[in-house]
């Protein structure tokens, strides 16, 4: 069945951080923010937030754009940069189509718009707005939000290899409930499934994306990042060989490994 066009950032906390993930929802066409302020050539932040958090979220944004080019070389200079500060829930309703309570806290659209609900600046420290942005912006870079049958794990895992590969937070923090469940003997034997990534009542299933972000890693680990990032390209363009022509064998063929490793890195 084919995804709907765009993607939603769900974002859950820990103690300390923002963990996320990815879904979709169906607005293609969301109307124009009031308010712009440019960061550089090619760059927009609008919204109806104050001002202050529109200049933050811009250096952020900047900052985020430098981090997904050291993954995957991207050119910006031909790719818009948009980024939409909603100043209120129900501005972030009406651009997105998605709840105004603040359950979404973020949506890249699928004219690669990223969307931010206030709340996310309240929920969560600097580090985790960073992350947020730097996954959204990897979706942005490599055009996820138009992707069809590919499956979900690549794209979000994907985003969120490049966003905590960035950041200086522990496994701890960036996995806390994948972790915990390998301690209670729970070990994923290999990616999630698009069922467990997909958000049904504004929940995914817990552990989903950081066992997306893990698995990546995992492979990330076995043969580089050359060889993951140019998987992911051949993966986005519907190549479904393309894990094992990079990896040399099916994702079920590494189920033990990726147990033993997962042992290790939580």
């Amino acid at each position: 069945m084919p995804r709907p066009s765009s993607l939603v950032l769900v974002a859950a906390l820990s103690a300390t951080m923002l963990v996320s993930g990815c879904s979709t929802t169906t607005s293609d066409d969301p109307p124009a923010s009031s308010t712009t302020t440019s960061a550089r050539p090619g760059v927009q932040v609008s919204g109806g937030a104050p001002a202050a958090q529109r200049a933050a979220y811009e250096s952020q944004l900047v900052t985020a754009m430098r981090q997904v080019t050291q993954v995957w070389g991207t050119d910006w200079s031909s790719i818009p940069v948009r980024l939409v500060v909603a100043g209120s829930g129900t501005e972030f309703a009406e651009i997105t189509g998605r709840p105004a309570d603040g359950g979404v806290p973020a949506v890249t659209l699928a004219d690669s718009r990223v969307v931010l609900h206030p709340k996310l600046w309240t929920s969560t420290t600097a580090a985790g707005r960073q992350v947020v942005l730097t996954h959204e912006l990897t979706h942005v870079a490599l055009g996820q939000g138009r992707l069809r049958g590919v499956p979900l794990w690549v794209i979000e895992g994907s985003a969120e290899l490049t966003a905590y590969r960035a950041s200086s937070l522990s496994t701890a923090q960036a996995a806390p409930t994948l972790s915990s469940q390998i301690r209670r003997g729970l070990v994923p034997t290999g990616p999630p499934s698009d069922a467990e990534l997909r958000v049904t009542g504004g929940q995914t299933q817990p552990g989903a994306y950081q066992n997306a972000h893990a698995w990546c890693a995992f492979l990330v680990q076995r043969k580089g990042i050359r060889v993951f990032t140019d998987f992911v390209r051949r993966a986005d363009a519907g190549d479904r060989g393309a894990f094992e022509k990079a990896y040399g064998v099916t994702p079920a063929a590494l189920s033990k490994p990726y147990q033993a490793w997962l042992r290790g890195w939580s």
